[in-house]
């Protein structure tokens, strides 16, 4: 394979989608022959920060030399931000070994935008103008255009979770928040110090999931037998999956003292960055369904990508084993995904298996009171019930940066003392007295 076609393909991975396989990312490292520690540790934190992605075909079709010519002549478009000027001319003097210019780099750059048909510069330019204007609009209006909600998640795919990691930073720095004592006290978790909720944050942070406990049995079969008792329907016409109506529910006691426990409110606040706002609860009931998974059932793999920031809290209502259709978490992809799921829409089991460690893909078979805090933008899903005298209840809440994203249906909530005290978090409700 000639050299040019080689680093088409290494501009591709490294460039377009900022990711290149570890493998070579061990044998580049001791190549960059250079003697300034700072810039040798420079060029290795920009390494090691595009180094999430497993492109295997990379590794075969490099030689070791070719790999030490492409970094040393790719690095010319990378950003050197930070360094100073004797910094940047000696790096240079290990490009000057090639005959290859930054024009020509950039003449493939645009070659392999024509051929592999990836959003050009402009087309980013105007899906950011589509979200900016929708998220102007919903600030004054509380409303979310379609289009602004579609850029959204466009954005996301495009540049791989960092456009909404950047407008969650951006909302944290001016956004209020709740003042919380040392010690939060929680009828369900107990005492929690600040510094707990903040290591809670971290694992959430380096894992995407994290298992909080479990809220006693006694509250759980309250807390069963008020969904029970519910009204339902069937999602989307099929006998899978039983949503239960949320305002039959929305005000019993118990429903409020978890929707408003300090607690949850201290975590979803700490790791979303701001006063988190408040969406569900939602309830379902999984059924068997001759053991096949369904894509309306969320059966399949997805990334939840209704909110630019959220954090979603899980209760199982009921114990659930490899045969009732245990959540299953992909670990750590909140952070990236692999090039090959960079598009929005569901991935079959092959697909996600294929590109991750089968150690990281977690399936969560808990007892019933099990309280399950995600990052949903990771990939997940539900698996289907495998047995058919078992079926699996799920009690949800999704706390949000705001509501930018998808246009629901807001709960009718009864207003209480314990409400007012986190009224801003109530966005996503109709009150009444």
């Amino acid at each position: 394979m000639k050299i040019k076609k080689k680093l088409k393909i290494f501009l591709n991975s490294l460039f377009y989608f900022s990711y290149i396989d570890r493998n070579i990312i061990n044998l580049i490292i001791p190549l960059i022959n250079i003697s300034n520690k700072r810039v040798k540790d420079k060029l290795n934190d920009i390494i090691i920060d595009i180094s999430n992605f497993d492109i295997t075909f990379s590794l075969n079709i490099f030689s070791k030399d070719e790999i030490l010519f492409l970094l040393e002549n790719c690095i010319l478009i990378c950003s050197f931000d930070g360094l100073t000027s004797n910094e940047l001319l000696e790096i240079n003097k290990v490009f000057r070994k090639y005959d290859i210019s930054e024009d020509e780099i950039t003449n493939l750059c645009l070659v392999i935008n024509q051929e592999l048909n990836i959003v050009d510069v402009q087309s980013r330019i105007s899906l950011l103008i589509n979200f900016v204007n929708g998220y102007i609009f919903y600030i004054q209006n509380g409303y979310t255009p379609y289009e602004a909600y579609v850029s959204m998640r466009l954005l996301f795919y495009i540049t791989n979770t960092r456009f909404n990691n950047i407008v969650a930073l951006i909302n944290s720095y001016i956004s209020n928040k709740y003042f919380f004592e040392n010690e939060i006290h929680s009828e369900f978790f107990g005492i929690l110090s600040k510094d707990k909720i903040k290591k809670i944050s971290e694992e959430l942070y380096i894992n995407g999931y994290y298992l909080l406990g479990y809220i006693n049995e006694n509250e759980i079969e309250k807390i069963k037998k008020i969904l029970l008792s519910s009204s339902f329907k069937y999602r989307n016409n099929n006998d899978v999956i039983k949503d239960i109506e949320t305002n039959d529910y929305i005000n019993q006691e118990i429903i409020k003292k978890i929707l408003f426990d300090d607690v949850l409110i201290a975590i979803s606040q700490n790791y979303i960055g701001s006063i988190p706002v408040l969406e569900g609860p939602i309830s379902w009931i999984t059924y068997y369904k001759n053991g096949i998974p369904f894509s309306d059932a969320a059966q399949l793999f997805h990334c939840d990508m209704d909110r630019l920031r959220q954090l979603k809290l899980f209760i199982m209502i009921t114990d659930v084993d490899s045969e009732s259709g245990p959540h299953v978490f992909v670990k750590n992809s909140h952070k990236k995904l692999p090039f090959s799921l960079l598009r929005d829409g569901r991935y079959s089991d092959q697909e996600v298996y294929s590109q991750y460690n089968k150690n990281d893909i977690i399936e969560f078979c808990l007892k019933k009171g099990a309280v399950l805090l995600e990052d949903t933008r990771g990939l997940h899903k539900g698996m289907e019930i495998k047995n058919k005298s078992k079926n699996r209840i799920i009690f949800q809440i999704c706390y949000s940066m705001n509501l930018f994203g998808q246009n629901y249906d807001k709960f009718n909530l009864k207003i209480e003392n314990c409400i007012l005290k986190y009224k801003e978090s109530c966005k996503s409700f109709r009150f009444f007295s």
